[in-house]
């Protein structure tokens, strides 16, 4: 199984410490404790979660998650909840875009008609 990528934005280094404890084996982890890192770290590599932590203001949320999507389009953007179980919340959300995104393709088969012959097949 890929591990996803997650990247863990916050003013609080203690509490990217713990995010990144928590995530343990699970996930590759990047942390960022300024907005300028953040957008350093995002594109250095191919991320497939960001965290924002709660001390970040909504101003920079949207700023971060404009850029960031208009890089990568199908990441998930999660807010930090402390109170909740963060690798499962991650999780959930990876997997629920992944499914958002998955591509359906369908098939026509006009080989008979081409060929000249009426026939339909039901």
């Amino acid at each position: 199984m890929n591990k996803s990528t997650i990247l863990a934005i916050s003013n609080n280094t203690g509490r990217l410490t713990a995010l990144v404890e928590s995530f343990g084996q699970q996930f590759y982890s990047l942390t960022a404790d300024a907005e300028e890192t953040a957008i350093d770290r995002f594109l250095q590599s191919p991320v497939d979660a960001v965290v924002f932590g709660h001390d970040l203001g909504d101003t920079v949320k949207n700023r971060l998650t404009k850029i960031f999507s208009s890089q990568q389009s199908d990441t998930v953007f999660v807010n930090d909840n402390i109170a909740a179980n963060m690798t499962e919340t991650i999780t959930h959300a990876i997997s629920s875009k992944q499914k958002e995104n998955k591509p359906v393709f369908s098939f026509k088969d006009d080989a008979l008609k081409n060929a000249g012959l009426h026939i339909e097949i039901q």
